[in-house]
């Protein structure tokens, strides 16, 4: 008996199991969704053209959708279901992911970027500037013309806070008072952020080479976190990590080279401009 029930296993069960189990699923292509778009002094902007993108995680971008908000600057999005054919292999299911992008002449294209900025009822603030169109090219959507071209000097370069960055730059230059700017450095408040990623593009190389942090932060892995670094913009991104509160894994900075540090820049304007 035993014997026959394992040559079933072997001849029906398994080779059903081992093909994957083909199987329907109706999936949210995109989710019932309403934004609503005002300028810097919360009035409605009426007309401005709103893209819903909806993309797979790994994978292709799966529609566009668009629409303009109307005189309460809101644009409404209904849900958009299909049927689509899952597997239990590797890779066989598809996780979906939107973005929105909202473009008005006029005024500085507004986005989220990524697996995590959607939310289902949002609202952006546009901020006059020069209109870029919203372009889908690949994951690095918006980079070559907003990101690249964007006039951040205009908005951060100067005043106080950008001077009191400079001059600990200055400092952590200098072997006897580097220590001491690093200390200064982490403790500088959120506001400040925006104004050491301006300077972030240093690539000198700074004499103290080991950058320590408070034992209490919860947001590094190691229980004592100490840092090798090299050049004034490692120092710069692991402290806006550390002001942000954001995850630190420990970096290999020791493998870093123009292209990467190029790479580590375009990510931080892009968070500055999102914010």
């Amino acid at each position: 008996m035993f014997k026959k029930r394992l040559q079933t296993l072997t001849t029906r069960i398994l080779p059903f199991l081992f093909s994957g189990c083909v199987y329907p699923v109706y999936k949210t292509i995109s989710p019932t969704s309403t934004i609503y778009v005002v300028d810097e002094q919360a009035k409605p902007i009426k007309e401005a053209k709103v893209y819903l993108f909806s993309d797979i995680m790994h994978g292709r971008n799966e529609s566009n959708l668009t629409q303009q908000t109307d005189a309460k600057g809101s644009a409404h999005f209904e849900r958009v279901s299909q049927w689509k054919l899952e597997s239990l292999m590797i890779h066989g299911r598809s996780t979906y992911y939107w973005n929105w992008c909202v473009e008005k002449e006029g005024f500085e294209t507004k986005f989220t970027h990524g697996y995590t900025g959607f939310q289902e009822d949002s609202k952006f603030t546009l901020r006059k500037g020069i209109h870029t169109t919203c372009n889908k090219v690949k994951e690095d959507y918006f980079y070559p013309d907003v990101i690249k071209h964007y006039d951040f000097a205009t908005r951060y370069q100067n005043g106080e806070m950008y001077q009191t960055v400079r001059g600990l730059i200055a400092k952590m230059l200098n072997p006897q008072t580097a220590k001491e700017a690093y200390a200064q450095l982490q403790k500088l408040p959120a506001e400040y952020v925006p104004y050491i990623i301006m300077n972030m593009n240093d690539r000198r190389a700074i004499p103290v080479q080991l950058l320590s942090f408070t034992k209490d932060t919860e947001h590094t892995f190691e229980s004592i976190p100490h840092y090798e670094v090299r050049r004034v913009i490692e120092v710069l991104d692991l402290v806006s990590k550390y002001i942000l509160k954001r995850n630190m894994p420990r970096p290999e900075y020791t493998h870093y080279h123009n292209r990467m540090y190029n790479s580590l820049l375009e990510r931080w304007r892009l968070w500055l401009y999102l914010n």
